[in-house]
This record gives structure tokens, sequence and C-alpha cells, in this order.
């Protein structure tokens, strides 16, 4: 996984064990919500009609994306 994603690059998901995630350790929850959206975004929108960088994929999808990565980070938040 790239290190920007999960802190110094472990691929290793859990906090508690190791190296301590980037959802766990951000002090920035906008900037890790717009980090996962974004992610998202590029991870589908090749071959799609909608093939465009985030910056252009529109005010609509931005929001649906933004609005997905909102329930991935606040559902990895929730105590086991």
């Amino acid at each position: 996984m790239a290190p920007g994603i999960w802190g110094s690059g472990s691929a290793t998901y859990g906090c508690g064990m190791g190296e301590r995630c980037r959802i766990c350790t951000s002090n920035d929850r906008d900037g890790l919500v717009e980090h996962f959206a974004e992610q998202l975004w590029e991870s589908r929108r090749h071959g799609s009609p909608d093939d465009r960088d985030w910056p252009n994929a529109g005010g609509y999808w931005q929001t649906i994306y933004r609005e997905l990565a909102t329930t991935f980070v606040g559902a990895a938040e929730m105590p086991r």
C-alpha cells in the first residue's frame, strides 16, 4: 500500500498491531475524507462514462464520494 495512505507503508490494517494506520493517527479528518473520496473515485472512473480526474468529477460525484468516504472513516473509527 502507498505510504501516504497507511502511515509508513505497512500493509497491515489493524489498530494496536505495530504501526498505527492513518485513520487512527490523523488529526485532519476532513483531509482524510477528501483523500479517501479521491482514491475511491480514481479506482472506479477509468473506462466509465465519467472518466474525469477528481478535480473535474463535478459537484454531484464529489459529494457522493465524500459521503462514502465519511461512512468508511466513521466505520473504521468505531470501537471493536
